[in-house]
């Protein structure tokens, strides 16, 4: 803690070392954040490749899938701590997915199963690269209700 009777010296080091603290204690409270987008990434991969199989139609895989993502987006909004941009960041990729997902399949013949497998590969990496670079970069914080 800080004292009023240290030096100027001593106590911008003692600031210093807290809002090191601080940051580092943040980081931790929101690496979840990284490794949630990962797991949707890998969750829709198979959402996408089901969307041309015979067991569910087109809607019924984006019904599927949003109702996932609903879920997720409502179990990131329960959390205590998470990093700015995180809402938009999930929507961006979301967004992209969709988008991806609607080219793939208009564009992707119905006999090309390694294309449709890569693309569908393809359509997941925004989820992917926003988990990596929100795991590898230090959050700037946005604490709900404050």
């Amino acid at each position: 803690m800080i004292n009023s009777n240290d030096s100027g010296a001593e106590g911008a080091r003692d600031i210093l070392t807290l809002a090191h603290a601080a940051q580092d204690a943040a980081t931790k409270r929101t690496r979840w954040f990284g490794w949630c987008l990962i797991l949707v990434g890998l969750l829709m991969i198979p959402v996408t490749l089901a969307s041309r199989g015979p067991l569910l139609p087109f809607v019924a895989c984006v019904a599927v899938a949003l109702a996932m993502l609903i879920g997720i987006e409502a179990f990131m909004r329960r959390r205590r701590v998470v990093p700015r941009d995180s809402k938009n960041n999930f929507l961006i990729a979301v967004g992209i997915w969709f988008v991806l997902l609607i080219v793939i399949q208009s564009l992707v013949p119905s006999g090309a199963n390694i294309w449709f497998l890569l693309a569908t590969a393809l359509a997941s990496t925004p989820f992917f690269a926003f988990g990596v670079r929100a795991l590898v970069s230090r959050p700037r914080l946005d604490v709900p209700g404050s």
